[in-house]
């Protein structure tokens, strides 16, 4: 049986070169810090905000939305993902 984590999440921009813009980038990822309610855009989220990461899990899944959605659009699977990390 795997480990179960907390939620980790930090919110960063990066350049899009081609829109001339920031795009907004929402990282998740497993944390052993308390959760705690926290409004996300439209959404109030149970997680860690800028908390550290735990060091003993490795590896990166990317998940994109599409062209027009948002990182909220697809946060109960990262969010899953994050919790169940080995």
């Amino acid at each position: 049986m795997s480990e179960e984590w907390d939620v980790g999440l930090r919110l960063i921009q990066l350049p899009d070169p081609v829109m001339q813009s920031e795009l907004g980038v929402a990282v998740w990822y497993p944390s052993d810090a308390e959760v705690k309610e926290e409004a996300v855009g439209m959404a109030i989220l149970q997680v860690a905000k800028n908390a550290d990461l735990v060091s003993e899990v490795k590896g990166l899944v990317l998940i994109s939305h599409g062209f027009s959605g948002t990182f909220l659009g697809h946060q109960d699977t990262a969010q899953y993902l994050a919790k169940t990390a080995t």
